[in-house]
């Protein structure tokens, strides 16, 4: 059976989004065998995403099928469903939800659901915009920030940027131990720093609270690595400096991201104008302390625009 415009649409839309912020090389996009399904690709970053999807509009009675087969498919991580919003719709979703449940089904959260409102006309163009904005936001916080970049969030961010003391020690020290993973202990960091270990204590909280560093089993004070999250965040801030001192332009897709984590991008001259010592606007904050970094550590974090995994290990089993 052809497929509608409105199915047609979002389906365009979806592996659009996907590939576009690839753009920002902050992971890698490949199309799949689609097989039975309406979308799949691979994600990879630290390690390989398979991502299946399907589009349901005018067919409600396939709704527990799509969902079936999306959800018992062995190889993919994400599995991602944009369907037509009507209480129909919803209740046989529910249904065949509540029976994976019962049956003992652990993995729901793989099944990422973008509800698309009922009387979507894919021929008006303003609606299509709307759309493709919806789509766009929730994949971005659903599948990209939720899981390929480590669950990074807006309060991650402000927790990073909420310290006082040396300025720029909290990122010199998050590429210090990205660089050298489970080598070093205060000490080390300190003399590798050339600061004391009051500051590193502090920052090393602030980092751990954040999520961006971890000590093995959990034993604090030992030695560090980055997360996932902390690796993406480094490679974030590589990206953005790329495109600003680089390509001289900050692209939409960063400029998304950012937004994402409640940083909005102002002008240059706005930046150059900011006198706090503190800047409340998040971006300048970053830009403030990388800039500090880059001068009392000579940190050069557009370096990492490369992903630092060649040959991809496999799920669970993070790359050097």
């Amino acid at each position: 059976m052809a497929e509608g415009p409105e199915h047609t649409f979002l389906k365009s839309t979806s592996t659009d989004v996907l590939q576009g912020f690839s753009r920002l090389r902050l992971y890698l996009y490949h199309e799949a065998d689609r097989k039975k399904f309406d979308m799949a690709c691979l994600l990879e970053r630290d390690w390989s995403r398979p991502l299946v999807g399907q589009v349901l509009w005018h067919h409600s009675k396939g709704i527990d099928k799509d969902v079936r087969t999306l959800l018992l498919d062995p190889h993919a991580e994400i599995k991602l469903y944009v369907a037509r919003d009507h209480m129909k719709n919803r209740q046989q979703l529910s249904e065949v939800l509540e029976d994976f449940k019962r049956s003992g089904k652990t993995d729901l959260y793989r099944l990422k659901i973008i509800w698309i409102p009922s009387d979507f006309d894919a021929d008006k163009e303003a609606q299509r915009i709307l759309i493709q904005d919806l789509v766009q936001s929730r994949i971005v916080s659903d599948i990209l920030m939720n899981v390929v970049f480590g669950n990074l969030e807006a309060d991650h961010i402000r927790l990073f940027l909420t310290s006082s003391g040396i300025q720029g020690v909290n990122l010199a020290l998050l590429d210090l131990i990205d660089r050298r993973s489970f080598e070093l202990n205060f000490s080390g960091m300190s003399q590798a720093l050339g600061i004391s270990k009051g500051p590193i204590r502090e920052k090393i909280s602030i980092l751990h609270g954040a999520g961006l560093v971890e000590t093995p089993d959990g034993v604090i004070g030992i030695a560090y690595r980055t997360t996932p999250r902390g690796r993406l965040f480094l490679d974030l801030l590589g990206r953005l400096m790329w495109e600003m001192d680089v390509e001289h332009e900050i692209s939409s897709e960063m400029i998304y991201i950012l937004s994402k984590l409640d940083c909005q991008v102002v002008s240059k001259e706005e930046v150059w104008r900011n006198t706090e010592i503190f800047p409340q606007n998040k971006f300048i904050h970053l830009l403030k302390t990388i800039r500090i970094a880059r001068e009392q550590w000579r940190l050069d974090l557009t370096t990492r625009i490369k992903l630092p995994n060649k040959s991809l290990k496999a799920k669970g089993e993070p790359a050097p």
